[in-house]
């Protein structure tokens, strides 16, 4: 799919649980996502935002649950977020797992601007090897990077919070944390 030039919104769900969908090319006018807009598209395997993209926002559906923008995308292996990107809604990229399926996600460069890694952000993403967390980002919150297998860690100074069951369930081996930490929650690597 090729977004053309002058859209600079895309709308809730817009292109959730396609599945056919392998690749999306979005112009440089997109600034602005709705929830959701890619949630559980089992094929889709590269996608690119641009440079301006300011937010990665989750779709609510009140009590019923809410869908991330890439949540269960199955074969989306790399992802690289822009520098202009400052905020990534409740799980981003989750894996929700109900049916055993993993999802490919193993290589993700951050924006250097983002101040967090939400809710739930990589939760259950067991093909997760590395990840590096700017210096931008305050705060890693709860199960952000939960359920996640064996993985490599960089926390970077500027660090401050680690929410509880933030890493819970998820081998990190050995990890270094930053000066600027001022506080870890109950179960933050259980």
């Amino acid at each position: 799919v090729v977004v053309n030039t002058g859209i600079t919104e895309v709308q809730s769900l817009a292109f959730a649980t396609m599945t056919a969908l392998e690749s999306v090319q979005l112009p440089s006018s997109l600034i602005y996502h709705q929830g959701g807009t890619f949630g559980y598209d089992t094929t889709i395997s590269n996608i690119s935002l641009p440079y301006g993209t300011n937010a990665l926002n989750t779709f609510d559906f009140g009590e019923s649950g809410s869908i991330g923008m890439f949540t269960q995308c199955q074969n989306l292996e790399t992802f690289w977020m822009p520098d202009t990107v400052m905020s990534a809604g409740w799980g981003t990229f989750t894996n929700l797992d109900f049916f055993g399926v993993q999802t490919k996600l193993k290589n993700v460069r951050l924006s250097q601007n983002l101040q967090e890694l939400s809710v739930d952000m990589f939760s259950s993403n067991q093909s997760l090897g590395f990840i590096e967390i700017p210096k931008s980002v305050k705060i890693i919150g709860s199960t952000a990077l939960s359920e996640c297998g064996s993985l490599k860690i960089k926390l970077n100074e500027g660090l401050e919070r680690i929410e509880f069951w933030a890493f819970n369930d998820t081998s990190l081996g050995s990890l270094i944390l930053p000066s600027t930490l001022k506080y870890i929650g109950n179960d933050a690597f259980v």
